[in-house]
């Protein structure tokens, strides 16, 4: 569906924006993590109140679940 391709233009935004030189490359990542983030968190806030349950708790599981990916996902990085 469009959630994916959503997400996906909002994490990659920042490196477009390093590429053509106007931010740089540290900026793209940090910006990047923090739109992910965020992109999780509302993403999660939304099926929360459309499953007609608390959007808040629904948005911040997910943002934990995004968070634990990304320490795991860093952590097998290290191992290779």
């Amino acid at each position: 569906g469009l959630s994916p391709i959503l997400t996906a233009t909002i994490s990659l935004t920042p490196f477009f924006l390093a590429v053509w030189g106007i931010i740089p490359i540290e900026t793209a990542y940090i910006t990047s993590s923090i739109l992910t983030l965020i992109s999780l968190f509302l993403l999660g806030y939304y099926l929360g109140v459309r499953a007609r349950g608390n959007g808040w708790i629904y948005g911040i599981k997910m943002l934990a679940v995004g968070a634990i990916v990304a320490i795991f996902i860093f952590l097998i990085e290290l191992l290779v």
